[in-house]
């Protein structure tokens, strides 16, 4: 997809929505007061602090910042118009325009569906991208806490020998003995890496791949916060989805036939869950942070093409550890 058309469909998305002013969506201001950035995108602010859209001086800048933003917007956008255009999201999308839209029921419902991998690709994405945004410390960097510090090669490890675009998830794998066979698909495995049932280890995903939903659950992350962006209906045309206005047809006598259908409906075989993990994968894994390795989510004047291993440790000391370290308590990983 290039810049120029991210550009035009991100322009699209506040005339296309017909969603409330960004003012009355945002759920909280900075921790300092500051206005909202002036690339912030129209929507739900949920769980991320404004201020990292200013960029952090540590880590990314303010240009790597609004490329992260403007590529939210963009798929809200095609999201809105799967959503309106696609016949099986139809429940969806009624639910979306009574303000009521769960990214968990999305995924876990699209995950299913061989006509909606569109939308689940889209919808998995935002979520990924909310998460980053969310663990991003905008103010003092914080100490990283001692049982985490064993992963920092890690990330950096993998950072650098992942080729192509995907996610990095520092996570828990509370109460549960895992051997080399807990793999969530091939090439992407969590490894117990000593006696303690509380051990963290890093789980690569790639493309849409996502930890955050599993077993038609969120993990890591309170369900019910506002995923970044989230518009406040499907868009155009918002809640005119076409019902059925005919009267039910009358039943048949006793001694006549039904009428057969003049279709059979049609019945998708159920698919594998494309949450980036298989059927038998532990639904207990926590991931607690995630870091994008997308292109555009780093390159620039500080990060290059061959700098992933160094944004990928920036972005570790980049973290809110006091939200990761109470996402571990609060889903008993600690």
């Amino acid at each position: 997809m290039s810049l120029s058309a991210l550009r035009a469909s991100s322009s699209r998305l506040p005339a296309a929505a017909g969603i409330r002013s960004a003012r009355t969506l945002f759920t909280h201001q900075p921790a300092n007061g500051a206005a909202a950035p002036r690339h912030a995108a129209p929507g739900a602010v949920g769980g991320v602090d404004l201020r990292v859209l200013q960029g952090v001086p540590t880590f990314v800048g303010a240009e790597q910042m609004a490329r992260v933003n403007e590529w939210q917007s963009g798929l809200w956008a095609r999201l809105q118009d799967e959503v309106r255009n696609n016949p099986r999201l139809a429940p969806i999308r009624l639910k979306w325009d009574n303000d009521k839209l769960d990214m968990t029921d999305l995924l876990t419902f699209t995950a299913r569906e061989p006509a909606c991998a569109l939308a689940f690709n889209y919808a998995s994405l935002l979520l990924n991208n909310s998460y980053y945004l969310e663990s991003i410390n905008a103010s003092t960097p914080q100490a990283i806490p001692e049982n985490f510090t064993q992963l920092e090669d890690r990330v950096a490890a993998y950072a650098d020998g992942i080729v192509g675009s995907g996610w990095l998830w520092p996570g828990t794998t509370p109460g549960i003995e895992l051997g080399r066979t807990g793999a969530l698909s091939p090439g992407k495995m969590i490894v117990k890496s000593g006696d303690s049932a509380q051990d963290v280890d890093v789980v690569p995903t790639f493309g849409a791949g996502t930890l955050l939903v599993t077993r038609r659950q969120q993990r890591g992350r309170e369900s019910l916060q506002a995923v970044y962006g989230t518009p406040a209906t499907s868009g155009e045309d918002a809640g005119a989805i076409q019902h059925d206005t005919q009267p039910a047809a009358a039943a048949p006598a006793a001694d006549e036939a039904p009428e057969e259908d003049a279709a059979p409906t049609t019945r998708y075989p159920e698919q594998p869950p494309r949450f980036g993990a298989n059927p038998n994968a532990p639904s207990e894994v926590v991931p607690l942070a995630v870091l994008s390795l997308f292109e555009h989510a780093y390159l620039g004047d500080k990060y290059g093409v061959a700098s992933r291993k160094q944004y990928a440790l920036d972005w570790f000391k980049a973290l809110n550890w006091d939200k990761v370290q109470a996402r571990a308590e609060r889903f008993g990983a600690f």
